[in-house]
């Protein structure tokens, strides 16, 4: 495989090469040993080979016999599909993952073909995507901002394609950085596609402070998108994730679209458009912050409209601030879907904001809700075009991972 934007040093498509597999083996147990928490695998495919499942359950064993490695991060190879479902069902089985990532950048055929890059055929990514659905291993997929040939019109679409195949648990919006021995990085491949970069940082401004540079320089404009257009695309991503990542709207969002009342584009469109109405300042800001950002040396970080830690990603601000703002959010989702609004629905949508965390929460009395439908047991089995049954009392929600401090 040789994307343009991947740099694996010169050999990216030369042969593999394989290291003894009893030294991994070795290398595993002293990890375990060291009690390392977790491990990022340098393999660029892991699962490319098949000796990469024994790999996969060699570490998982590791784990049940002495907690470590706790977790493990890798780059899945591209195309051994049946066998990137083993070692994830094993990984996710023994905790090492929490969800299985898929790792496509984009869906549109021209954009990979700019980027010289081959995914799966969309039908065989949903019919992998329904598998682990079935086995109830939630999916995340890793996307990139910035691509040659992408538009805004090509980029939204993509995201509601990840939607459509089932990927919820988590998008990951990478940009597009511009690595020294990378294929898009060769003058002739600026030239041919008018690519503009801005060199960013990822933190706040150290001054003398600063031992590393952490800068780099990413793709903002491309022949076939200006830098306003990129803000743009940069904008609806990050709403996307506090939306449907985050989980303000994700259960209402698959019921309505797996039922064929509103579909994933429709109801993220309107909705989209309903915030930009009723919050102009916050995504005003957020424009100007990131324009600052690919212009200047400030870093995004700064951009902190309801002064949270500083470090939080601005996925994560939006999502609080609509937390903050929940009764006029959520005015705003009913807004948005007041043309297909029934009983029903109008039972999911209160249900969706009782879910909520909130600022109110408190981790040991929990969350108390009350809804005509068992909303909790159809979500959990995630066979969303199945019948949702009666609820005949209320219920408590507990979260169980956030503790008091």
């Amino acid at each position: 495989y040789g994307c343009t934007f991947c740099d694996w040093g010169q050999a990216t498509l030369s042969k593999i090469r394989q290291r003894p597999l009893d030294l991994i083996k070795q290398e595993i147990e002293l990890f375990s040993e060291l009690k390392i928490p977790s491990v990022f695998l340098a393999d660029a495919n892991f699962g490319i080979l098949p000796r990469d499942i024994e790999i996969a359950k060699y570490m998982a064993d590791a784990k049940q016999r002495t907690g470590f490695i706790k977790t493990v991060v890798y780059s899945t190879s591209k195309n051994n599909m049946n066998r990137n479902i083993e070692i994830g069902e094993i990984f996710y089985n023994s905790g090492l993952i929490q969800s299985y990532v898929f790792s496509l950048q984009h869906t549109d055929a021209e954009v990979l073909q700019v980027i010289d890059r081959v995914n799966l055929p969309t039908n065989k990514l949903k019919a992998t995507t329904e598998i682990f659905l079935q086995k109830k291993i939630p999916t995340s997929v890793q996307m990139i901002i910035g691509n040659p040939g992408d538009t805004l019109a090509k980029w939204r679409r993509t995201l509601m394609e990840l939607l459509e195949i089932n990927i919820h648990e988590q998008i990951q919006i990478l940009y597009f950085a511009m690595l020294p021995g990378a294929p898009a990085s060769d003058p002739d491949y600026i030239k041919k596609y008018d690519i503009k970069t801005s060199k960013i940082n990822y933190f706040p401004n150290l001054g003398s402070q600063r031992v590393l540079d952490m800068s780099e320089s990413i793709i903002t404009s491309t022949n076939t998108f200006t830098m306003d257009e990129w803000i743009e695309m940069s904008i609806f991503g990050r709403y996307l994730q506090a939306m449907h990542d985050l989980g303000l709207t994700k259960v209402l969002a698959i019921y309505l679209h797996n039922k064929n009342i509103k579909s994933f584009t429709n109801f993220y469109s309107d909705l989209y458009q309903q915030l930009q109405t009723n919050f102009p300042e916050l995504f005003d800001s957020l424009r100007i912050a990131l324009k600052t950002w690919i212009t200047t040396d400030n870093s995004l970080l700064t951009w902190n409209p309801d002064q949270v830690k500083e470090s939080i990603e601005t996925e994560n601000k939006l999502c609080f601030h609509f937390i903050k703002n929940k009764h006029k959010f959520y005015d705003s989702v009913l807004q948005s879907i007041k043309d297909v609004a029934d009983n029903k629905i109008i039972d999911l949508f209160n249900w969706q904001q009782d879910i909520i965390i909130d600022l109110e929460y408190h981790p040991d009395k929990g969350v108390l809700y009350q809804s005509k439908y068992d909303w909790h047991t159809w979500y959990q089995n995630k066979n969303w075009r199945a019948k949702i049954e009666l609820r005949k009392e209320s219920s408590r929600y507990i979260d169980t991972i956030i503790r008091s401090e």
